[in-house]
């Protein structure tokens, strides 16, 4: 079964809501490699778009997404809360009580210098694991 989240070749995000922790986030779409992509230009902001939906995950077991940046952030330790910064990011959370700190989840990053497969445990909350799925500056395009 495949569950579609957003249609970007019609640059439609129906049902996606914006939430802002600090600043604001630039949501535009624009054409990169011949596809239609979101893009987010952020600048000292942590704000994200969100979508929540139930998933059936004997029936759709898998999470697939595409994703580019142009630079990683030097000089941060992702492992302490100072340093949870990442040029992309993707969470997953489980259904929960609704309060968003105690909520469970996996966080999918772009690190800027942790190994591209290790985990570790958000600096945040002992509920969320992060794991490095990209990592530094190696398939920047």
């Amino acid at each position: 079964m495949v569950v579609i989240l957003g249609n970007f070749k019609e640059k439609n995000i129906e049902g996606w809501k914006e939430r802002h922790f600090t600043g604001r986030t630039e949501y535009t779409f624009s054409r990169v490699d011949g596809k239609v992509a979101l893009m987010a230009k952020s600048s000292s902001s942590a704000s994200g778009l969100y979508k929540e939906i139930e998933i059936n995950l004997e029936k759709t077991p898998h999470l697939n997404w595409e994703w580019r940046i142009e630079n990683t952030l030097s000089g941060v330790n992702e492992l302490a809360k100072s340093g949870d910064d990442y040029p992309a990011r993707i969470y997953v959370i489980f259904k929960n009580t609704g309060l968003f700190s105690r909520a469970r989840g996996l966080t999918y990053v772009w690190s800027n210098n942790q190994t591209i497969d290790t985990a570790w445990e958000s600096p945040y909350t002992r509920n969320s694991i992060m794991i490095a799925v990209q990592s530094s500056t190696k398939n920047i395009r």
